[in-house]
């Protein structure tokens, strides 16, 4: 494959940087997260609004040098964004003992399923609701609470089919209590449900 013309997500791009064009060069919206707009040229003609990330063989060499100084194992897609976003910001690979995220930052993996906003709820295809449930699963807890904020404006109409338990539950591995003032009367079911859970458990005092 030698090029990517058509916009894809980020993510999905890294997913198959072994097939690009090294010659080629990746462009991607910023802030580089896994759901930023991406392509793939290979000419020398940068898109409109949408910054130089890497080379696709400096890209792939970010990601072989992460795997050779991690004993040869191999990234999963998010790590391999890591890397390389790493290397375009700082000219330097990733070191080995690196943490794995800074905690005063959003995770990748968070920002890509924040972006795809709200669940859409029962009445999403199958398909759709697995994908969100995957996503969900992707992300290591615990969260932080700044990541739990964020991850609480992102309950649907109803339980997706316990998809929403899921978000529940990994949006309760932060900092307690996530919400520390009682959600209007307008707010979503299952932030009221948060609410009164934190409540339950002595986290914050009841009305």
């Amino acid at each position: 494959m030698d090029a990517v013309e058509s916009p894809i997500e980020l993510i999905s791009l890294i997913s198959g940087l072994g097939d690009l064009d090294p010659a080629a060069v990746i462009y991607a919206a910023k802030p580089w997260t896994a759901a930023s707009v991406a392509v793939v040229l290979n000419n020398d003609e940068p898109p409109e609004r949408l910054p130089y990330l890497l080379e696709v063989e400096l890209a792939q060499d970010a990601v072989e040098v992460w795997s050779e100084w991690r004993g040869g194992r191999t990234p999963t897609p998010i790590e391999k964004l890591q890397a390389i976003v790493h290397y375009a910001e700082f000219d330097a690979y990733i070191p080995a003992d690196a943490p794995a995220e800074d905690p005063s930052e959003t995770r990748l993996e968070v920002q890509a399923f924040i972006a795809e906003g709200p669940l859409s709820g029962c009445d999403s295809s199958a398909e759709e609701i697995d994908r969100r449930g995957e996503q969900l699963r992707s992300i290591q807890p615990p969260v932080t609470s700044a990541e739990a904020k964020l991850l609480a404006d992102c309950f649907g109409p109803d339980d997706c089919y316990g998809v929403a338990w899921t978000l529940l539950h990994l949006i309760e591995t932060g900092p307690n209590p996530v919400l520390t003032n009682e959600p209007g009367l307008d707010a979503n079911e299952w932030q009221h449900r948060l609410w009164q859970r934190a409540v339950n458990g002595g986290l914050v005092p009841g009305l």
